[in-house]
């Protein structure tokens, strides 16, 4: 099972589940866990990120393979040079990754219809990088995010008035254009 989207995603759930449990752990169970992390998650989805770098930087992959290395390098950097190391190129990577070529939907160069997962994924990325960075998730919003940001709420369904950008266009596309600011 080493594909990389099985791995990202056992991973991050993994991942999340120590950060809860941690306490609930003792010694022993804690270092099985961590060797986990060592052997199972963290080299196949830096392996695949770091051959792949430019590719990974612009895709919506990219977002969902270092989530859980970010997560599991953090835990993991304290055993090692390797992982402190493996730990901030993954930082690097995510810092990168949101300087990325967003458009206003949010999309990077999958095409329509990825935007919202891009965003979703990399939205997941901001708590565990304010964490590792020891700042606020306000401060580790990059800029290049806030005109996505704006444009979502244009597209949410408004339950007073019971439309939706589909069933409005006009509106829709003259925010397109400018013209209008969203609600």
């Amino acid at each position: 099972m080493d594909h990389p989207f099985f791995v990202a995603f056992i991973a991050y759930g993994v991942a999340v589940a120590y950060d809860m449990l941690y306490h609930c752990f003792n010694a022993d169970e804690r270092t099985e866990i961590e060797a986990a992390f060592a052997s199972k998650g963290v080299y196949i989805l830096y392996d695949k990120l770091y051959q792949s770098r430019k590719f990974y930087v612009k895709m919506n992959q990219g977002a969902l393979f270092s989530l859980p290395l970010l997560m599991q390098s953090f835990i993991l950097k304290k055993r090692s040079a390797i992982y402190a190391q493996m730990h901030q190129w993954t930082i690097d990577f995510v810092n990168d990754f949101a300087d990325g070529p967003w458009d206003v939907e949010g999309v990077f160069g999958e095409g329509p219809g990825y935007g919202s997962g891009t965003v979703q994924e990399y939205c997941e990325i901001l708590p565990a990088l304010a964490a590792c960075l020891g700042k606020t998730v306000e401060e580790v919003i990059p800029r290049s995010l806030s005109h996505v940001m704006e444009f979502h709420p244009a597209c949410s369904f408004d339950m007073a008035t019971k439309t939706s950008p589909v069933s409005q266009p006009e509106r829709w596309q003259r925010w397109w254009l400018g013209l209008v600011v969203p609600h």
